[in-house]
């Protein structure tokens, strides 16, 4: 859940000219990349390439995801979920779903879809501006969104955030380190000869 291709992509790339070849990636690690050279039919793959291997991962997942949660709520196997098969401890989240289509039941591919802009940050970040002012303050989010994105107006020093921020730190799972700092080495300064 906490793979970045770029990240990857910029500490396997040995000789940054910005191609990856199987030969560049670490023995142990390189049954597991050698699948996405396959799906490319290439032997040089690009970070795009890499990104967009992995938005399809993403997608396929969140459908399978979603398929498995819907087919354990739709008690009488009917293809349709109704508000009334909605678990008590449920329901708060598939409101908006209900409200949006206007409907009171709805069928998988409906689902999928409201989960999909659930979770696109640009689709959120627009819901959340209230005043339409390109910027979302903390006070703009949902009580239950606030808790997790108090830290990062903090750590930013910051009143609001733009789309751009807010993509960003969206995207981020809770505990995951920011991208936008280098990480720490284990390279320990070279000493002077005599010291």
């Amino acid at each position: 859940p906490q793979f970045d291709p770029r990240e990857i992509f910029n500490r396997l790339d040995s000789n940054k000219d910005g191609k990856l070849t199987l030969s560049e990636i670490p023995e142990q690690v390189r049954p597991r990349f050698k699948p996405m050279f396959d799906r490319l039919q290439k032997e040089e793959i690009t970070v795009e390439d890499m990104i967009r291997l992995r938005r399809g991962q993403d997608a396929t997942n969140q459908r399978r995801f979603a398929e498995q949660t819907f087919k354990r709520l739709d008690r009488n196997g009917d293809g349709k979920l109704s508000k009334k098969e909605i678990p008590e401890d449920a329901r708060r989240r598939f409101r908006f779903i209900f409200q949006r289509l206007m409907k009171d039941e709805i069928t998988l591919d409906e689902y999928i879809v409201a989960i999909r802009r659930a979770s696109d940050p640009r689709a959120i970040f627009t819901r959340f501006d209230a005043d339409k002012n390109g910027k979302l303050t903390l006070s703009e989010l949902p009580q239950p969104m606030r808790p997790r994105f108090k830290p990062i107006y903090e750590r930013l020093g910051k009143d609001s955030l733009s789309q751009q921020e807010f993509a960003r730190a969206f995207g981020r799972r809770p505990g995951q380190p920011p991208t936008d700092r280098k990480r720490p080495t284990n390279d320990k300064p070279n000493k002077k000869p005599g010291a």
